[in-house]
C-alpha cells in the first residue's frame, strides 16, 4: 500500500491528501485552469504547456489523459453528452475558455470547417476560388 500524504494544491492552496509522487492539484478544474494564460474574460484562453501536433493541449491527471478543451469543459458544465465532442466557437485549438467550448457533434465541427473555411487541407480559400 502506497502512504498517502497531504499537499497544498499548487493551484489553489487547499490542502487535500494524495499518494507520495502523485497529483499537484487538487482538482480537475485547478489542473486546467492554472496552465491557461488568461488574457481577457471573452478573450482565448491560451493552453500553456504541452500540445498535440494538432495544437490541442494534452496532459495527464490522476492517471488519466486529457485534451485541454475536453478537461476545461468536464471542469465548468460535468460530463461530456454520450456521443457528442467538445468544439471549439473560436477556431483555437489550444484555448480552453468555457464560453469558446460547445459539445457537438463531429458533423457540427466539419460544417463549422466549411462555413469558417479553415480546413487545414485546403488549397484556396474561397476568396482565392472567386478571383
Amino acid at each position: 500500500t502506497k502512504k498517502k500524504t497531504h499537499h497544498n494544491c499548487d493551484a489553489c492552496g487547499l490542502l487535500f491528501p494524495r499518494e507520495a509522487r502523485a497529483e499537484k492539484f487538487c482538482s480537475l478544474w485547478c489542473a486546467v485552469f492554472s496552465r491557461a494564460v488568461v488574457p481577457g474574460q471573452d478573450d482565448c484562453w491560451v493552453w500553456g504547456i504541452s500540445s498535440l501536433r494538432s495544437g490541442h493541449g494534452n496532459f495527464r491527471f490522476k492517471k488519466k489523459y486529457y485534451r485541454a478543451h475536453c478537461a476545461a469543459y468536464i471542469a465548468t458544465r460535468g460530463e461530456i453528452p454520450s456521443g457528442k465532442q467538445v468544439n471549439h466557437h473560436c477556431d483555437n485549438p489550444s484555448c480552453i475558455n468555457p464560453s469558446h467550448l460547445y459539445a457537438g457533434s463531429q458533423i457540427d465541427n466539419m460544417r463549422d470547417v466549411s462555413v469558417r473555411e479553415r480546413s487545414s487541407n485546403a488549397k484556396f480559400s474561397g476568396n482565392d476560388v472567386v478571383e
